[in-house]
């Protein structure tokens, strides 16, 4: 009988903790204590993690370069605060974090912890002249690589006393070949490598950095390519192993698990988000794209569809997955 009891105690508890209810409960305050500064992060993946990362009790900045957007996202949560900035730009950089750390309540002012989305809209396609190409691939190693360093150095110190977390946003094609994004495949490869040194630098007191590195993701980001959008999206589909594009929310848990204590012992890593893309490796394979087939063999298809360097969007640079 006793043994019996027991059996159906241990069950009880199993359920309590299964339950939706419970899950909720346990998780409100996993991220109570945190500064986040959450850099891209108004829409697509970035506005995910922010929004698991209040639910679960953090102080947020949300910031990207559209106030609209920032707001949007701030208003429903009491710890949300929403800071414009362009993370192309060293000076609106500093502008940001010094606000940051205005803005968060209470005795600790320091930025505990650093979500890093953006990215350039220049993928960079071999059919471009040789200028554009390097000017595409120059803006996207500014901010994949060059401003994530400089943001690193500036909360260098509020990372050291609190022995924070940095997740950054890399991506699938960083580990691959893909049609129509060379500087973005390579502005990621690049950043891979440098969470390894970020990494190794700030282990010594406690400071652990990793990133992400997805697939398709449907996003805004994929705005960029105009009417062909839908039919992009659907293309891409196959070439996961699930069959599927990923969402958002899919990439954002993952971004703010890394941030919490339960990540404690995972630093240096890039971790693949891509629904099994990897395994098929068929985002090479030009052949079966869905395009129209006036554009399936068309290698300027990238350069028409988005826009140029010379534009207000591409200079100003930052787009958010």
């Amino acid at each position: 009988m006793k043994l019996f009891v027991a059996l159906l105690t241990i069950l009880g508890n199993i359920l309590l903790v299964l339950s939706p209810a419970y899950a909720a409960t346990a998780s409100k305050d996993e991220y109570e204590g945190m500064n986040v500064l959450c850099v891209g992060c108004s829409s697509g993946i970035g506005k995910s993690a922010a929004e698991h990362l209040l639910a679960g009790g953090a102080q947020v900045v949300i910031s990207s370069r559209t106030q609209s957007k920032c707001d949007e996202v701030a208003k429903a949560y009491k710890k949300a605060f929403a800071i414009v900035a362009d993370a192309s730009n060293a000076e609106s950089l500093e502008k940001l974090v010094e606000q940051s750390r205005k803005a968060f309540k209470g005795n600790n002012k320091k930025i505990t912890h650093l979500v890093w989305v953006p990215t350039s809209s220049s993928f960079g396609n071999l059919a471009n002249p040789a200028e554009d190409l390097i000017k595409a691939m120059q803006d996207q190693l500014d901010l994949n690589v060059y401003n994530l360093i400089r943001t690193f150095k500036l909360i260098e110190d509020d990372l050291n006393q609190s022995q924070g977390a940095v997740v950054s946003v890399s991506s699938y094609m960083g580990s691959t070949s893909t049609i129509g994004s060379l500087s973005y495949g390579f502005a990621k490869t690049a950043q891979d490598r440098i969470i390894k040194d970020l990494a190794i630098w700030g282990a010594s007191n406690g400071v652990r950095v990793n990133a992400v590195a997805p697939a398709c993701i449907e996003t805004p980001m994929f705005e960029v390519v105009g009417d062909y959008k839908d039919t992009l999206l659907q293309d891409f589909t196959w070439r996961h192993a699930l069959g599927r594009n990923g969402q958002p929310d899919e990439v954002g848990s993952v971004i703010a698990f890394l941030l919490s204590k339960k990540a404690g012992f995972i630093t240096g890593q890039t971790i693949t988000i891509d629904g099994g893309a990897s395994l098929l490796n068929t985002f090479t394979d030009v052949n079966n794209f869905l395009l129209p087939p006036d554009l399936v063999h068309d290698k300027t298809y990238f350069s028409k569809h988005t826009p140029p360097p010379s534009s207000e969007d591409a200079t100003q640079q930052e787009q958010e997955l």
